[in-house]
C-alpha cells in the first residue's frame, strides 16, 4: 500500500478550496494529511485524530498528538489553513503561498507540478554546497517551502506565522540502571506498538545491527507475523550484516527477503530526483522498492534513530563539554581521560577537551552547530562570489529546540536532521508506508534525556540497550561491536563508472557560477584515487551536479495544473 498523498489549493480571499489524493471531511473541517497519528497507544486514522487533536488544543495540536504524519487542516469559521508535521517532523507538507492563494502538496514533485515552479532557489544550494547538508524549511524551487523541525504554520488572509508547539525535556532524567532499563523496555515497547498497524503486511529492515534487531524482535511480540527485509553483497564488499541478519531470523523464526546489492551498481545514472542527494543509491533504491512491492508490504519498520536514542560510537564526546559549562573542570578532565581509556586513543585528555570540551561549550553559548566540526573549511572548489551573496557564517546555527547541555542539544540536532531526511523519502516514491519506531517522540525524549555515562557508556558502547535487552537479542547480536558499510564498494565502484567523466564534463554547477571550474576539476581527479577532502561537501557537489544534468534532460514545465472541486474529493469521512 503506498503512502498516502494530498494536493490542495486554497484561496484564502474567497474560501475557495480545491484537491485531491487523502482529503477528508472531518466535523466541518476539511483534513488533507498523509502519515499516520497515534491514539490509545495503537495506530488510527491520521484524519480524524487530527480533527479531533484540533478542536482540543487548535493550532498546538502537535504537541499533544502522537505519530507520524503531515497535514493541511482547512478552519472555515476561523478563515484559515493550519500546516502542521508531527513534533520531530519525520513528514512534512510543501506549500507555496502566492497572492492569497495557497497550495500544498505532500510531496515536491506534486507542488512543482502544481505551480509551475522552474525558478530555483539558490540560497537553498549554497547552504548545501557549504555544509553538505540539505536546508531546513527551504526546497530547492524558489517560493516553495516545506515545514521542519516539528513546525506548525498558521495561514490566513493576513499572512503566514510559524510557531513551534512541542519541546524537549528540559531536565535530564536521573535513574539508577535498573530503573533506566525498565521505563526503556516500556517505552521501547510502546513505541513499537504505536508503529505497528493492526493489519497488513508488516515488513522490517534488519542490518543484524543492535537497532533493526532491536525493532523487529520486539515487534515480533506483538505481531509474530512480522517479516525481515536485509541488503547484501555477495561479493562481501557491503558489510558482513547477513551473518548477525541470519542468527536474528533463526531465533525469531520469521521469513526473510534478501536483495543483493551488488547487481545494482552505486554511480549509475538516475532519474531527477525531488531534491539533489540521493543521486548515488538510484539503481539499489529502485531494486529496493521493487521488492518491497513485489512482497507487497503495507508497513515497512527501520531502525532508523538508533545511534540518537542509544548512542554510538558515531557520536563524538561532546558529554566533555557539559562539565566545562558549569565550571567543573576536574569532571570534564575525567570524562575526556574515559573516553580516551576506552576508545585507545594516543591522544592525552587536553586533546579531547580541547577539541569536544571548549569548541563546543563555545559553539553552544554562541548557537552555533554542534555537529559539524569542520563545516568552517569551505571546500576550494566552492566559488567565493557566490556564497558572499548569501553571507553565510562559517558554521551553520543549531537547528533543535535550546536545551543546557552540549551532549543533549548535539543530540537533537542529530535528531532532526535525521528526521528531515526521513521525511524526504515520500518523494523518491516508496511503495509503501515507512515508519520509524525509535523515532516515537516519549522514547527519544527519554533515552536523549539519559546521562551520556548511563545511556552510552564512555565511548558509546551502548551499556544501557544490551543491558536493557538481553533477553530478546542473539548473544552474536548483542555482543556486536561493527557496522555495515558499503564504504569499499563505494570506492571501488567509483573508480570504474563514468561519473568521473560526465562531473567534469562540461559542469552545469559551473556554469552556473557556483563551483570554480579548475578547482573542481582537481577534486574531482583526487577522488579517482579515493582521495576526497571534505567528503560530505563533496558528495553534496557530486549530487548537485547529477540533479542539474537530469533536471535538464526533462521537458520544461508546464503552466500551473488545476485542481478539481474539492466536493468532488472530499466527500468523505477518515476511518475510526
Amino acid at each position: 500500500m503506498p503512502p498516502a498523498r494530498f494536493r490542495l489549493r486554497a484561496d484564502l480571499r474567497g474560501s475557495a478550496v480545491r484537491g485531491d489524493g487523502a482529503i477528508f471531511a472531518v466535523d466541518g473541517l476539511v483534513v488533507a494529511c498523509c502519515g499516520y497519528a497515534v491514539e490509545d497507544g495503537r495506530p488510527a486514522s491520521a484524519a480524524g485524530a487530527l480533527a479531533r487533536a484540533y478542536a482540543r488544543h487548535g493550532e498546538a495540536l502537535s504537541a499533544h498528538l502522537l505519530g507520524q504524519y503531515a497535514a493541511a487542516i482547512v478552519d472555515p469559521i476561523r478563515g484559515r489553513v493550519v500546516l502542521v508535521q508531527d513534533s520531530l517532523g519525520l513528514r512534512t507538507a510543501h506549500y507555496r503561498l502566492s497572492g492569497g492563494v495557497l497550495t500544498v502538496a505532500s510531496d515536491l514533485p506534486s507542488l512543482v507540478e502544481l505551480t509551475g515552479a522552474a525558478e530555483l532557489d539558490e540560497r537553498y544550494f549554497a547552504e548545501y554546497l557549504a555544509y553538505g547538508v540539505r536546508p531546513f524549511g527551504r526546497t530547492p524551487y524558489a517560493g516553495i517551502e516545506k515545514l521542519s523541525l516539528g513546525q506548525t504554520v498558521v495561514v490566513d488572509a493576513r499572512g503566514a506565522r510559524t510557531v513551534v508547539p512541542w519541546t524537549p525535556s528540559a531536565e535530564p532524567a536521573v535513574l539508577r540502571v535498573d530503573e533506566a532499563a525498565e521505563r526503556l523496555r516500556r517505552l521501547l515497547g510502546d513505541a513499537v506498538a504505536a508503529a505497528l498497524p493492526e493489519e497488513g503486511r508488516v515488513l522490517c529492515e534488519l542490518s543484524g545491527g543492535l537497532d533493526s534487531s532491536t525493532v523487529i524482535a520486539t515487534a515480533h511480540r506483538v505481531r509474530p507475523d512480522v517479516e525481515a527485509v536485509t541488503l547484501t553483497s555477495s561479493s562481501g564488499r557491503a558489510s558482513d550484516d547477513i551473518v548477525y541478519a541470519r542468527d536474528v531470523v533463526a531465533r525469531l523464526g520469521v521469513p526473510w527477503h534478501t536483495l543483493d546489492q551488488d547487481p545494482h551498481p552505486l554511480f549509475g545514472a538516475g532519474r531527477a530526483e525531488a531534491e539533489p542527494g540521493g543521486e548515488i543509491r538510484t539503481a539499489i533504491r529502485a531494486a529496493y522498492y521493487a521488492l518491497l512491492a513485489e512482497r507487497g508490504a503495507d508497513v515497512l519498520l527501520t531502525g532508523s534513530g538508533g545511534d540518537q536514542a542509544f548512542g554510538s560510537v558515531d557520536v563524538q564526546p561532546v558529554h566533555i563539554a557539559d562539565d566545562l559549562l558549569r565550571g567543573r573542570l576536574r569532571g570534564a578532565w575525567r570524562a575526556a581521560g574515559e573516553w580516551r581509556a576506552v576508545t585507545g586513543s594516543v591522544r592525552p585528555e587536553a586533546f579531547w577537551i580541547a577539541v569536544f570540551g571548549l569548541r563546543a561549550a563555545s559553539r553552544h553559548v554562541r548557537g552555533r552547530s554542534l555537529v559539524f566540526w569542520n563545516a568552517q573549511r569551505r571546500p576550494a572548489w566552492l566559488r567565493r562570489e557566490f556564497l558572499a551573496r548569501f553571507a553565510l557564517p562559517p558554521v551553520p546555527p543549531q537547528i533543535a529546540h535550546r536545551v543546557a547541555a552540549p551532549s543533549r542539544q548535539y543530540l537533537w540536532e542529530m535528531v532532526y536532521r535525521l528526521a528531515e531526511n526521513e521525511a524526504r523519502v515520500v518523494n523518491l516514491g516508496p511503495p509503501c508506508e515507512r515508519r520509524h519506531p525509535l523515532f516515537h517522540r516519549p522514547f527519544m525524549d527519554f533515552m536523549v534525556s539519559l546521562p551520556p555515562a548511563l545511556r552510552r557508556g564512555a565511548a558509546g558502547e551502548r551499556v544501557l540497550q544490551r543491558y536493557a535487552l538481553g533477553d530478546r537479542l542473539p548473544p552474536s547480536v548483542l555482543s556486536r561491536v561493527t557496522k555495515g558499510s558499503n564504504q569499499q564498494l563505494r570506492e571501488q565502484t567509483f573508480l570504474s563508472s563514468d561519473w568521473i567523466a560526465r562531473l567534469v564534463d562540461r559542469p552545469q554547477a559551473v556554469e552556473r557560477g557556483w563551483l570554480d571550474a579548475a578547482e573542481w576539476r582537481r577534486a574531482v581527479q583526487r577522488a579517482r584515487f579515493g582521495v576526497v577532502r571534505q567528503a560530505v561537501q563533496f558528495d553534496a557537489a557530486m549530487c548537485t551536479e547529477m540533479w542539474l544534468r537530469a533536471r535538464a534532460a526533462l521537458p520544461a514545465p508546464g503552466p500551473a495544473a488545476e485542481l478539481p472541486p474539492l466536493s468532488a474529493s472530499a466527500a468523505r469521512s477518515p476511518a475510526g
